[in-house]
């Protein structure tokens, strides 16, 4: 999947399979982008194309920090309570470092009931970190080979407890094939050894006069825990930690917190990972 979205040359017939096995039979697809300064509107209109070419209902794109304070207040007991003007800052995991964005709680006036949304009025600023995804990546291949230094070619490409051991996830043994045909077992540590990193200047002066943060990741275990206690040393304000379930995949039927009447009907939301 991540090679058919940013290969600029890929058949839109592909991307429309892969999104068909992601979100069929939804009446709205909503597919979740990065809040990333250099994101290609390319892309964008790609996507959508993809889904018109796959039938899958009504296309959206919406922003992942946007998905993100929807996906908080669509629970039954939402961990902030909302307020007309409230002030939210965003902490995006990304493939290059973080992203931080800011969005403002607006009140609307529903047929039933007032509705809350968040109004976002400019791009998000990239803070790049090795504890982004590509740093976690990169620091679970290396740790793999470290373990097993007799291994040659490039076995952590193919290796699936790479991936679990970035995102923190269980990692299993797994059986492996080197490229002369040769199988070999490998057993993956425990926990991810984490890249050194400092707290990346200029995030606390610009998520300062937030009211509140959210930190939505998919590492909320590993690489989340450890961000999470240095944001909350920097940041003034409450500080909570949103694993990317709501902004990520399934299907999703918003109720009172949906912008317009008209997007309250079953959603299938897909945030593809890096």
């Amino acid at each position: 999947m991540r090679s058919i979205l940013t290969c600029t040359n890929a058949p839109t017939d592909r991307l429309a399979a892969a999104l068909s096995g992601l979100a069929a039979g939804a009446k709205v697809c909503a597919v979740a982008i990065d809040e990333h300064p250099t994101g290609s509107e390319h892309l964008q209109e790609r996507l959508l194309a993809a889904v018109a070419k796959g039938r899958l209902g009504r296309g959206l794109l919406v922003w992942r920090s946007v998905l993100a304070v929807l996906g908080c207040l669509s629970r039954e007991e939402a961990p902030f309570e909302p307020r007309d003007d409230l002030m939210l800052g965003v902490i995006g995991h990304v493939t290059d470092g973080f992203t931080l964005q800011r969005l403002r709680l607006r009140r609307e006036t529903g047929r039933l009931r007032d509705l809350f949304a968040p109004e976002r009025r400019r791009s998000a600023d990239l803070v790049e970190t090795s504890l982004g995804y590509a740093g976690l990546f990169a620091a679970a291949k290396e740790q793999l080979v470290a373990l097993y230094p007799r291994q040659r070619g490039d076995w952590t490409e193919q290796s699936q407890c790479a991936a679990a051991l970035a995102l923190g996830a269980a990692a299993r043994p797994e059986l492996l094939r080197t490229e002369h045909g040769d199988f070999f077992q490998i057993t993956p540590p425990d926990t991810l050894d984490l890249p050194d990193a400092v707290f990346p200047r200029g995030m606390a002066e610009k998520l300062g006069d937030c009211d509140l943060v959210l930190v939505e990741t998919l590492t909320p275990e590993s690489c989340g825990k450890h961000c999470y206690s240095a944001f909350r040393l920097h940041f003034p304000c409450r500080c909570l930690i949103y694993p990317m379930k709501s902004s990520r995949v399934g299907r999703w039927k918003p109720r009172d917190v949906t912008p317009r009447a008209s997007l309250s009907t079953s959603i299938s939301c897909r945030r593809f990972p890096p």
